[in-house]
């Protein structure tokens, strides 16, 4: 007797061209391309797509589509739950939302509706189509539940959530709030009392909404296809008028490199970050995508654990040049050498299993850099393509000196050969009178001690005996941390900087700031500041 497989995945597709207001022409078809990509992943995944186009004839429907097909308020509420409902822990759930976004203005004294809270624009059919507001505390309290079943949940929005919108503009995914449209569906008295509550506590005491269920989610993801002061547009693909959206368009494409679904978040991140400015460059379209929650996750799936470094996206210039999207605030030397290679291919593998492909930075700028290839028959570098760093040459600007005694003393030798952005030296042949800027030592407890460069301890690292025995925690009157802020003229990611958790505890009182300044202008313009906060327990 034929086994039917478990369902594990989960997808909602929303896509609505028929607005009565500012109708889109590209939203349908963005989810019914992600509808056929993601019918052929192998698991079989559970699909519920919610769209709207014009009916041929409007006295008879409103829509084309079967009412239980409309991406009304109460379908897609409605579907959410019952996959909640229905999937189990560890069951994948992606949502994908083409259609106009809008932001919540301040009415009366609800505090749900302070300025900034964002929506999706969904549809309310009767005898003809309303708009209905989907809030974004309403989707976060949702996704909250999916997340507490321990479901890991993927949320793309190719819409934008822009106050300032050119409303005849065609090719915009947004739309003016209408407090109108607001007050038509008033929550019920027991939501609302709800969502009060939660927007008093003190995680939701912004002047917006918009920092705590978007760009802090808890437990889920979301890809959205603009900033917050930007707007999403349409791509006209062809002569024949086609459109997409520009997120949905080259998330599209990425699952085609990468050879369906699938991929670690914050990989598929940087390859749209260079699509975006590539067409930026080329279309003058000044819109950016942005990521909030786990980038370790992977799109829609378990995530490989054999990649862990973060790559960093290239873009090919129209002057055949190929620019690395990081540069000097990034810790990007001259010389640093890199390994490039498709998306979704490891740095072993680069290039269909052929030898490495190996570029090293000719030009550094603040924030860019230029790469050359330093391969002597023709690679075809593109767009796209991703740079895993073989060395960081900027290390050896922190000497660190290994004090005598250190056990397995040839595994440390082999490490450091590997290794050669780093400058290391130990008590035998340090040069006399040279400046350290760490040393690396053994403590009585037999685990690693990191100190500084007056020889105080500043890390304590347990060896891996001490971790098997178990970690007892000390009492500490007081802790210190460091928040670095950078601040850039332009987006950029510093993923490629973050570095494994690691229990840290620092000595000083004043706030160091750095700068620096592109070759090419104000646009490359950059500063970054250490601020020490210090907690004391009571």
């Amino acid at each position: 007797m034929e086994q039917h497989a478990i369902t594990t995945h989960y997808a909602i597709l929303i896509g609505i061209n028929a607005y009565p207001e500012s109708p889109m022409r590209g939203c349908m078809r963005d989810v019914q391309q992600v509808r056929k990509i993601i019918e052929e992943m192998p698991n079989p995944v559970h699909i519920q797509m919610f769209t709207a186009s014009p009916a041929e004839d409007s006295n008879l429907s409103p829509l084309a589509e079967s009412p239980e097909l409309w991406p009304t308020y109460d379908n897609v509420t409605s579907s959410v739950k019952k996959i909640t409902s229905s999937a189990k822990p560890g069951d994948f759930v992606y949502i994908h939302y083409s259609g106009h976004g809008t932001t919540i203005k301040a009415s009366g004294g609800s505090s749900i509706k302070s300025p900034g809270d964002l929506a999706l624009v969904l549809l309310e059919v009767t005898d003809r189509t309303n708009m209905r507001y989907l809030r974004g505390l309403e989707l976060a309290y949702l996704l909250r539940d999916m997340v507490e079943k321990g479901l890991t949940v993927t949320l793309v929005l190719d819409c934008c959530f822009s106050g300032s919108v050119v409303r005849k503009d065609s090719m915009v995914r947004c739309l003016s709030y209408d407090p109108q449209t607001d007050a038509a569906y008033p929550l019920d008295p027991s939501q609302s009392l709800s969502l009060e509550a939660e927007a008093s506590r003190p995680a939701y005491r912004d002047v917006s909404l918009r920092p705590n269920w978007l760009v802090n989610p808890d437990g889920y993801t979301i890809l959205t296809a603009c900033g917050p002061t930007e707007v999403a547009k349409e791509l006209v693909l062809n002569q024949n008028g086609e459109r997409h959206g520009v997120l949905s368009y080259f998330l599209l494409r990425t699952f085609a490199k990468l050879g369906g679904v699938g991929g670690k978040q914050q990989h598929i991140y940087h390859h749209l970050c260079a699509r975006f400015r590539e067409t930026r460059e080329k279309r003058k379209n000044e819109q950016n995508p942005m990521f909030y929650g786990n980038k370790n996750l992977c799109f829609f799936g378990r995530a490989t654990p054999r990649i862990r470094s973060a790559p960093i996206p290239i873009i090919k210039k129209p002057d055949g040049s190929i620019q690395l999207e990081a540069g000097q605030a990034h810790g990007i030397c001259d010389h640093d050498q890199f390994s490039v290679h498709p998306l979704g291919s490891a740095k072993e593998d680069s290039v269909s299993n052929r030898t490495l492909v190996i570029a090293t930075v000719t030009q550094v700028r603040a924030l860019t850099s230029t790469l050359k290839v330093l391969e002597t028959k023709s690679v075809y570098v593109e767009t796209g393509w991703m740079a895993t760093a073989l060395t960081y040459l900027s290390l050896r600007k922190f000497p660190v000196r290994l004090e005598l005694g250190l056990p397995h003393p040839g595994d440390w030798t082999a490490a450091l050969q590997e290794r050669r952005s780093l400058d290391v030296s130990d008590s035998s042949n340090t040069i006399l009178g040279r400046p350290i800027s760490f040393y690396v030592a053994m403590d009585s407890d037999n685990g690693y001690e990191i100190r500084d460069e007056t020889n105080q301890p500043v890390v304590h690292v347990p060896t891996t005996t001490s971790h098997q025995d178990g970690i007892k925690e000390k009492a500490q009157p007081q802790c210190e941390d460091i928040i670095k802020v950078f601040l850039t003229i332009r987006s950029t990611s510093f993923m490629s900087l973050e570095l494994p958790e690691l229990a840290t505890s620092f000595e000083g009182d004043r706030t160091t700031k750095s700068r620096g300044r592109g070759h090419d202008g104000l646009s490359d313009d950059w500063a970054a500041l250490n601020f020490r906060i210090r907690t004391n327990a009571r």
